[in-house]
């Protein structure tokens, strides 16, 4: 039997749903309707007051987080956690930390520089760095993905630019 997951926020409008609730002038009322349903989390982050239990399965590392016993990880970057068969989102997220700091990928030698003006930010699409932006050389080619694109929310290179630190290209907060 599968488990129905429904967001907390679609819960607490159930429960808020009143008698006091004003009525639609010419309609007739619904009749009232039941919904059950369980609610797992998705992903909890370990305790450190909490004990193991040796009768409990360990979930597996997520990331910063661990899933739940029976769930599995579907994205390590951001935490996430679903179902064997739930769907996952393909994105980055950014690690925690000093927002401002920049972020350093592993950069090719293409990417040396000895100024800002010498670096550009590139968007991957690419499965294996989706929606990653990258700090690449000027003369230097994008990334070429082997399999089909993924999409993006937002363009990964939103509010970030390309500087040039210590001889290499990095992704920065402006």
């Amino acid at each position: 039997m599968k488990t129905l997951v429904i967001a907390s926020s679609l819960l607490l409008l159930v429960a808020c749903t009143t008698r006091s609730a004003p009525k639609e002038v010419g309609r007739e009322p619904a009749p009232a309707t039941t919904a059950s349903a369980t609610i797992e989390p998705v992903a909890t982050a370990p305790s450190a007051s909490a004990a193991p239990s040796a009768s409990a399965p360990a979930g597996v590392k997520c990331g910063e987080a661990t899933c739940a016993p029976g769930m599995v990880c579907c994205n390590a970057s951001c935490g996430i956690c679903t179902p064997p068969d739930g769907a996952c989102i393909q994105m980055v997220c950014e690690p925690k930390g000093d927002a401002a700091a920049p972020r350093r990928l592993s950069v090719p030698l293409e990417s040396a520089c000895t100024t800002d003006a010498d670096c550009r930010l590139h968007a991957s699409y690419c499965p294996d760095a989706p929606c990653a932006c990258l700090a690449l050389g000027t003369s230097e080619e994008g990334r070429k993905c082997t399999k089909p694109a993924v999409n993006c929310l937002v363009y990964p290179c939103t509010k970030k630019v390309a500087r040039c630190q210590a001889g290499a290209c990095v992704v920065a907060s402006p």
